[in-house]
């Protein structure tokens, strides 16, 4: 995580979405190594004699799930820390409306149209409670 004082008020927020990012495409990539590691045709493992056996194989596969379930375990707590702190200074927001915008685009990742169709105002409104609500964020990060 960078230095809080120094990011702008979208990338503080961003983080959120980016943790969750990184732990969906660890899953991907797990799901992916688990579907290689069980399938057992010819184009994955080549014809024997080449160097490499079935055996050998798989079991770098399964290496690599193991280390790539670490990893999902360290960006799982990381992106909960992330959403800790930044749900903390989201919850300093002192404009309500620009709170809940704040927190339905950059926690819910909600689109602007349904935070508009949610809270009954126009998405230009939505838009400019956002520009309020990130004003703020900038405000808190650089006094903390």
């Amino acid at each position: 995580m960078m230095e809080k004082k120094m990011m702008s008020g979208m990338e503080y927020l961003n983080q959120i979405q980016e943790a969750k990012a990184r732990v969906r495409k660890l899953c991907d990539k797990i799901r992916n190594l688990e579907a290689m590691a069980t399938d057992d045709a010819y184009h994955l493992t080549g014809p024997i004699g080449h160097g490499q056996t079935d055996r050998d194989k798989t079991g770098t596969l399964i290496a690599k799930k193991c280390d790539a379930e670490r990893e999902l375990e360290e960006a799982e707590k990381a992106a909960e820390e992330i959403l800790n702190e930044v749900g903390m200074v989201i919850t300093q927001i002192d404009n309500q409306n620009a709170q809940n915008v704040i927190r339905m685009r950059y926690v819910d990742g909600m689109k602007y149209e349904d935070i508009a169709a949610e809270m009954m105002f126009s998405v230009p409104r939505i838009y400019q409670l956002r520009r309020t609500g990130i004003k703020e964020v900038e405000s808190i990060i650089r006094s903390g």
